[in-house]
């Protein structure tokens, strides 16, 4: 069997998070507006050819984030407006049936797991024990365990927000295996949709402070920067990661077939 890959789509990358809803009412009954199915298709059809080159699945487990159907909720305590924070995974849920529905069209047998259902808080970290249980069960019946973003319940009845980032360095450090995190564009010196001499930063060391500019979109999961310091921290624990480009046509297929050399590497 190739090597295990755990692949984290971002919320950027399925969803619209550049544009903020209305109201919570807007998000649901205008949902197509904020779902980038393009997008969707394009990684659903790259992650089969994959597997189908490779003539195997157990290599993947899959994770997405949910983009304004949980992060617009969030914010804000907006959650009371559809009366309890417990509402919020419901809408994780509704658009995790988009992507869910996206990739079994493109003949990946996938199963969900739904992380408030297989997860708890601490006071200090998540305990996905569960989660992972679920996620080799799925796998040893020949089929992908598929996650995302949620809130989970805690120890004493509350809820805290575990993102798919974390889901994924969990994940690798656990499973043993390569972090590939797939966003809406490439990790680069400042933000390559208003700078058109963006440079791509293709390795980034384990203890490099890094410095992006422009970076100011606001995630309650925290971004790229986030995404980097989480994976710097994988790759101290000798994980292999990577960032790519999913919006560009074959940068998923390639890295999935062992092309090193696409996007960033956190060595």
């Amino acid at each position: 069997m190739m090597r295990k890959v755990v692949i984290k789509f971002g919320g950027s990358l399925f969803t619209d998070k550049d544009t903020t809803p209305l109201s919570v009412r807007d998000l649901m009954e205008n949902a197509d507006k904020y779902i980038k199915y393009q997008n969707m298709t394009r990684a659903a059809k790259e992650v089969s050819d994959a597997a189908r080159a490779h003539r195997d699945i157990s290599f993947l487990w899959l994770i997405h984030g949910v983009g304004p159907f949980g992060h617009f909720l969030v914010q804000d305590e907006r959650w009371k407006e559809v009366g309890s924070i417990r509402k919020v995974h419901e809408y994780c849920e509704f658009f995790d049936s988009f992507v869910v529905r996206h990739f079994i069209e493109n003949d990946l047998p996938v199963s969900p797991i739904h992380p408030i259902k297989t997860c708890v808080a601490t006071d200090s970290k998540f305990d996905m024990t569960e989660l992972y249980k679920q996620g080799l069960e799925i796998i040893q019946n020949k089929r992908i365990p598929f996650t995302h973003g949620d809130i989970v319940p805690t120890q004493d009845g509350g809820f805290k927000v575990l993102s798919g980032d974390d889901i994924a360095v969990y994940l690798g450090e656990k499973w043993k295996a390569s972090i590939l995190m797939v966003t809406d564009v490439d990790v680069s010196d400042k933000d390559p949709k208003k700078f058109g001499d963006a440079k791509i930063i293709k390795e980034i060391s384990r203890d490099e402070i890094i410095k992006l500019k422009d970076e100011k979109r606001i995630d309650v999961s925290g971004g790229i920067y986030g995404k980097i310091r989480k994976l710097q921290e994988a790759a101290k624990k000798g994980i292999f990661c990577q960032i790519i480009n999913g919006t560009k046509d074959g940068n998923l297929y390639e890295a999935l077939m062992g092309n090193e050399d696409i996007g960033t590497k956190i060595v």
